[in-house]
């Protein structure tokens, strides 16, 4: 077996290149977090993406009228329907 990493494909995500684990990066969750979830219906816990996803929204445009003032609210939610589907900050 090779010290190489596999390098990526044309059909792998563009946006996102593959690279190493480094697992002295990786973050592990608090195992009273962890419970904590793992305590939750599917309903609760798809209501946390949601939760999360809306944030998410909210902040790109947050970020997108900084950096367009010029920007109307509807080239805004196009901007982070553009930024979201393809990756791009």
């Amino acid at each position: 077996m090779s010290d190489q990493s596999p390098k990526p494909s044309s059909e792998s995500a563009p946006f996102a290149p593959r690279t190493p684990l480094d697992y002295r990066r990786i973050e592990m969750v608090d195992p009273q977090m962890a419970e904590i979830y793992r305590s939750k219906t599917v309903a609760e816990k798809l209501d946390l993406v949601q939760q999360a996803h809306r944030t998410a929204r909210k902040l790109m445009a947050m970020g997108v009228r900084l950096q367009h003032p010029e920007f109307g609210e509807c080239e805004v939610q196009a901007e982070v329907a553009r930024r979201l589907l393809s990756g791009a900050s």
